[in-house]
């Protein structure tokens, strides 16, 4: 029998300070539990892609950051 593997991530979000809320550059970082590894972004979308590259590498490239990983 096939052993599920269990993935939980730690998902923050920020605005930038400075700028106004409806303006302000959203931010975002993504910690894979289980490893440590994070991953940070400046835009949206990239929390859909780098959790889906995580969950399934096989079909997805790689995660890569916006920034930088830490």
């Amino acid at each position: 029998m096939e052993r599920e593997q269990y993935n939980s991530f730690m998902v923050r979000l920020w605005r930038d300070p400075g700028t106004a809320a409806a303006q302000g550059c959203l931010r975002g970082e993504i910690e894979h539990i289980q490893s440590g590894q994070r991953w940070r972004f400046r835009v949206p979308q990239s929390l859909l892609v780098v959790l889906l590259a995580l969950i399934d590498p096989e079909s997805t490239a790689p995660p890569k950051n916006d920034e930088q990983q830490v």
